[in-house]
């Protein structure tokens, strides 16, 4: 799961800012940029608050659509 969430959020990131979806969703830029790396940093990051930031992702996304 975490590595399909991975891949959203490297498909998406050279279209739209982060930081404020990661605010929005309790993500540290930080954390999220050492889950980036690779599954050995998938502790930084619960499952839950992933899928809570693709979700306003994708809402927004579907707004401005």
């Amino acid at each position: 799961m975490k590595n399909e969430l991975r891949s959203f959020f490297a498909s998406v990131k050279g279209y739209i800012v982060m930081k404020p979806f990661l605010k929005m969703a309790g993500i540290p830029e930080s954390s999220f940029s050492l889950f980036m790396k690779g599954e050995m940093f998938d502790y930084q990051i619960s499952t839950e608050k992933l899928i809570k930031l693709r979700d306003y992702i994708v809402e927004f996304c579907e707004k401005i659509a």
